[in-house]
């Protein structure tokens, strides 16, 4: 393969310089080539061009690598040994190198730059990923010497284990993962919940009515959201069809949080249907569909009177009061539910390694 070849010329090439061949990273080179050759379908170093060059290190290598940025000067210094070598061996059309040179040095800022926030990205995604594991094992992340302890026995681990307990972390929180979505203001949401059916129907046994500061108002209302909207059933419980839409409202509102366009009653009753039809024992599903349609229907009235959902373009979306109050369940069952506009929570510092 010519891109070998082309690594031992390099090889051969820095081992007859003055700093000798420990001062070339060759296998750095070669795998820039490859990368060269598989994704811009390079077929020789006579066509490595100015054009080829850019591509290269700005868009297939921070594709590709994951790199720190302390790497970008054994990075460059490869890409200009390699160059050096293929004028000095006459691989390269006359003034070609000079040309790949100053195309170097010009995208060098910009590749600096690329590998620092691939770098940081890596990082935190990397530093979010151990704090999720550390949340599920108890530790506080704010303790630094728990920090540490958890990281020494992870690192302590098999290699195998190590990453058989990420893989299984990561299948299960990309479960719990929920788009982000803009709240609305707390003077804006307290209003909506005075207005909700709900503050009349229950806030006075919580202590706080509409009267309340827009705290307390908010803390009321959402209670009895808890309540009236999240039900529990014994599995083996035998329900009747509005017990069984009550059951699994909280699927609904979670259909109705991430989709981006309103949804039509119809559009719920399908949803849920096919959701009820997976997991429970259906006699008559033509029987239980009419049922199941009208029963939703009511309990999407009783959410409209509530302030959870409006009708707009002849569908059904959650109000802002409604986001705000699906996303507070959402985090207390353990959901991940950013907010768009909102500072990332802390992550602990990564260590050396990763996880």
């Amino acid at each position: 393969m010519w891109v070998q070849d082309v690594a031992d010329r390099l090889a051969a090439w820095a081992a007859g310089r003055p700093g000798g061949l420990g001062d070339v990273d060759v296998d750095g080179a070669e795998l820039l080539l490859d990368l060269a050759r598989e994704e811009l379908d390079l077929t020789g170093p006579g066509g490595l061009t100015p054009e080829v060059l850019r591509a290269l290190l700005l868009e297939v290598f921070p594709e590709t690598v994951v790199a720190e940025a302390g790497e970008v000067p054994s990075i460059l210094g490869a890409l200009r040994a390699l160059v050096a070598c293929l004028d000095e061996t006459g691989a390269l059309p006359a003034g070609r190198a000079e040309a790949l040179t100053a195309e170097l040095e010009a995208i060098t800022p910009e590749f600096t730059r690329v590998v620092a926030d691939a770098d940081t990205d890596e990082r935190r995604a990397a530093a979010e990923v151990i704090a999720g594991m550390m949340a599920e094992d108890g530790v506080d992340t704010a303790d630094a010497r728990a920090v540490e302890r958890w990281v020494a026995e992870f690192e302590a681990l098999p290699e195998t284990e190590r990453f058989a307990r990420t893989e299984d972390y990561l299948a299960r929180a990309e479960e719990l993962v929920v788009p982000p979505v803009r709240l609305a203001s707390s003077e804006e949401l307290a209003r909506a919940a005075r207005e909700s059916e709900l503050i009349e129907q229950g806030a006075a046994g919580a202590g706080a009515g509409a009267g309340g500061d827009d705290e307390a108002v908010l803390e009321a209302w959402l209670t009895r959201f808890d309540e009236v909207a999240v039900t529990e059933h014994p599995e083996d419980e035998e329900l009747e069809v509005g017990e069984l839409v009550q059951a699994e409202l909280t699927g609904v509102l979670i259909q109705l949080y991430e989709q981006r366009e309103p949804s039509t009653a119809d559009d719920l009753t399908r949803v849920l249907l096919d959701h009820v039809e997976a997991v429970y024992e259906v006699s008559d599903p033509r029987l239980l569909a009419g049922a199941v349609a009208g029963a939703l229907r009511e309990r999407l009235d009783e959410l409209a009177g509530w302030g959870v959902v409006a009708g707009r373009g002849g569908g059904l979306e959650l109000t802002p009061l409604g986001v705000w109050g699906v996303r507070e369940l959402l985090l207390a069952d353990g959901y991940q539910a950013p907010v768009i506009g909102a500072p990332a929570d802390p992550v602990p510092t990564l260590p050396a390694g990763g996880p």
